[in-house]
């Protein structure tokens, strides 16, 4: 947590708006970046997390994902392909690279009509 925590704060110009622990005995953390809140939870039992990954997931939903991609490259990050897909509940998701998001599987989303 510690560890996703500052590379939100150091890679991504985000701010700490605070975290402790969860009702469900885990620990959370808030990141801010401008109109967009982060929010991460690590479980009260971390035993079936590996031990070079902290993240399963993280999808960040956006009105328009081509319209948003310029901004993401121009901070660095990449994706891994030039168009969303649109996944089983309708909803278009382009992930990004790992390698430009500290190994974390994160993606673009933007919900159906």
């Amino acid at each position: 947590m510690d560890k996703a925590m500052a590379g939100y704060v150091d890679n991504s110009q985000g701010e700490l708006a605070g975290g402790g622990r969860c009702s469900t005995g885990g620990r959370n953390g808030v990141v801010n970046f401008a109109q967009v809140q982060v929010e991460l939870i690590q479980p009260a039992d971390t035993a079936g997390m590996s031990d070079d990954h902290d993240m399963d997931h993280v999808g960040y939903v956006v009105g328009d994902i081509p319209s948003c991609m310029g901004g993401c490259q121009a901070k660095g990050l990449r994706f891994v392909a030039d168009t969303p897909n649109t996944n089983s509940v309708r909803q278009q998701v382009l992930y990004f690279e790992t390698e430009t998001t500290l190994g974390s599987h994160m993606h673009l989303t933007m919900l159906p009509d």
